[in-house]
């Protein structure tokens, strides 16, 4: 057991062992709604991440790029 876990914090609370230790993520994100019929709703949205994770590579070492998300959801009430 380490002394933070020891005191009741968990590993990954601490900063320096967090993914985004050191560096800032930015996500940027738009959404609609859109009432389909009387009974279904959808809703779209895009996000753009500028520097995912906030330290610009990943656990493995390599540099990660800026990206893209999109999603979609969908309500229908019985």
């Amino acid at each position: 057991m380490t002394k933070s876990a020891s005191r009741g914090h968990h590993p990954r609370e601490l900063g320096g062992l967090t993914p985004n230790a050191g560096g800032n993520e930015v996500p940027i994100e738009a959404w609609y709604g859109w009432q389909a019929t009387g009974w279904m709703n959808l809703k779209f949205d895009a996000q753009y991440v500028i520097n995912p994770g906030g330290r610009g590579f990943n656990a493995a070492g390599v540099k990660t790029g800026n990206a893209w998300v999109f999603g979609l959801r969908t309500v229908v009430h019985f």
